[in-house]
């Protein structure tokens, strides 16, 4: 009898589930003070973006927003928190994209930066995926929609996953703090995987490194806030917002610490999310394939 109830006991103990990583929790997690609710400021009108599918606040051209359609692209474009379209960034024909699903910006050493992700993977069919690393340009003081020359120095960071496994991933962040890239997948848990900014050193194929899971499905965007202390996560449903502790790690908090979750109107497809410079607040917007305009929407800081 005390061998049967030991087991039992063991049993208990090892299928308990960790308060952390709990589907429950996260779906029950209270709702964040820090943002209002979502109101609608702008439209992306127009067939210059196709599916939009990341977006991104500009570093150099305040008030401005970098975004970019689904899929194989050969550019990216620059709007307004209106969706009023300011400038075309051709992608050069030597490095041709696959599926491109997110975009982030941020500084290394004075030079700010736009970063592609060529990180979608739907058949699973992928061993290797790409982030591309463009020199942010300045819009000249012309009439508006600006076609941009095509970047001379970008760089290409080609990585693979951990044991060869093929991952299909949405949402990318730069941490300002850190310099690190963090790839979040898009499956029932997300996981998330690190590249350093060593890694863009090699020229070779890196392996990223996994450094948390969350309970969070189907994730398909986040950011990072210019300040490195935000992070916002989201799926169709859902925000999910971690407010970080000073001198912590993001890679860190993202796995030991319950996010709150913010309100949130969920769009059709809604894929795309990202701070504002000077942390403000936050703006969505939405994959809507082929509709004729594709709403953005914008929570202010309380």
């Amino acid at each position: 009898m005390s061998r049967f109830l030991f087991c039992c006991l063991a049993c208990l103990f090892c299928c308990k589930k960790n308060p952390q990583t709990d589907l429950s929790n996260y779906s029950n997690t209270v709702f964040s003070t820090a943002f209002a609710a979502g109101l609608r400021t702008g439209i992306i009108q127009g067939n210059f973006v196709k599916e939009l599918s990341g977006i991104a606040a500009s570093r150099l051209n305040i008030g401005g927003y970098w975004v970019h359609s689904d899929g194989a692209i050969k550019e990216i474009y620059l709007i307004d928190s209106l969706g009023n379209h300011l400038a075309t960034l051709p992608l050069s024909a030597a490095t041709p994209t696959i599926d491109c699903e997110d975009i982030a910006t941020g500084w290394l050493d004075g030079q700010a930066y736009i970063f592609l992700a060529d990180i979608g993977d739907n058949n699973g069919q992928n061993d290797t995926h790409r982030i591309y690393r463009i020199p942010e340009p300045m819009m000249p003081n012309v009439p508006r929609p600006v076609a941009l020359p095509v970047p001379t120095d970008m760089r290409v960071l080609t990585f693979g996953y951990p044991g060869g496994i093929r991952f299909n991933a949405e949402s990318l962040l730069f941490d300002p703090m850190s310099k690190d890239i963090l790839v979040v997948t898009k499956d029932a848990t997300a996981t998330v995987f690190v590249l350093q900014e060593a890694d863009w050193a090699g020229a070779g194929t890196v392996t990223a490194q996994r450094v948390a899971e969350l309970p969070i499905a189907k994730a398909t965007a986040g950011d990072i806030s210019s300040d490195g202390l935000e992070v916002l996560l989201k799926n169709k449903q859902e925000i999910f917002y971690w407010k970080l502790p000073r001198d912590s790690s993001v890679r860190a908090v993202l796995g030991e610490n319950l996010p709150e979750r913010t309100l949130y109107s969920p769009e059709t497809q809604g894929e795309a999310i990202c701070f504002n410079i000077g942390n403000i607040g936050f703006l969505t917007s939405t994959e809507r394939a082929h509709a004729n305009e594709q709403p953005i929407f914008s929570y202010k800081r309380k």
